[in-house]
């Protein structure tokens, strides 16, 4: 899939996304924070946070 948008147009997008999820950069938080803010996303987000805790906790048992 192609983008017709360039760089700083995506950039801009994103600085004034609505949910203020969307992110050019990365970030470290610790898992309580995450857990928190997974609580305020859209619901795709918060899927994906689940699912990545799923995953930590399988890890821990192995």
């Amino acid at each position: 899939m192609k983008c017709s948008l360039s760089s700083k147009e995506i950039q801009k997008l994103y600085s004034s996304a609505q949910d203020s999820f969307e992110s050019t950069q990365l970030f470290t938080v610790p898992m309580i924070e995450l857990e928190n803010m997974a609580s305020k996303m859209p619901g795709c987000h918060e899927g994906g946070f689940a699912l990545y805790k799923m995953m930590v906790e399988a890890v821990k048992n192995v």
